[in-house]
């Protein structure tokens, strides 16, 4: 995957779902908090207040808008200078690969709530290894989720994983 706008933005979001998959396998929370214990403290509660809401980690995977930085949950919702016309730089994050990876990791989050770690990540890893192109973007990815659940499981199943990216906008 191209490291700028929505395929770099892709990128982050499977290590933030590989990062969760590995520290459940080995015992940790099935939280969907990433970084939770790099920002301090001091900050997580300063922003916190700010926002009146509680932020926790850096990163909340299942509800994008209670990271350190809030993500846009939906495709609605996505800056108009993260766009189609955007021009990858330093000063914009590559067109917000750190930004925009929420989107994806709220779905797919869903999912996991749904159906487990088990089944998501073998869709996960068939969707990286064997349906995704350099280009790929999020309406590519939920349409390879899609086709590769329907290969994979059952119909009700995968009722889930399209009402998962429905709801985000996919």
């Amino acid at each position: 995957l191209r490291y700028e706008g929505q395929s770099g933005a892709l990128k982050e979001h499977i290590a933030d779902m590989f990062g969760q998959m590995v520290q459940v396998a080995n015992g940790g929370k099935d939280d969907f908090l990433w970084g939770e214990n790099i920002a301090s403290p001091a900050l997580l509660k300063k922003i916190s207040e700010k926002r009146k809401n509680p932020v926790l980690a850096i990163r909340n995977l299942l509800d994008p808008t209670r990271g350190l930085i809030s993500q846009p949950p939906t495709m609605a919702q996505i800056p108009e200078k993260f766009g189609p016309q955007c021009v990858p730089a330093a000063d914009n994050d590559k067109c917000g690969v750190h930004l925009l990876d929420g989107i994806p990791n709220q779905a797919v989050s869903y999912i996991v709530v749904e159906l487990g770690w088990e089944k998501v990540g073998k869709i996960l890893f068939n969707v990286l290894t064997k349906r995704l192109h350099q280009n790929s973007d999020f309406a590519d990815y939920a349409k390879q989720w899609r086709a590769e659940c329907h290969s994979q499981l059952s119909a009700a199943d995968c009722s889930v994983v399209n009402d998962s990216f429905e709801a985000v906008g996919l």
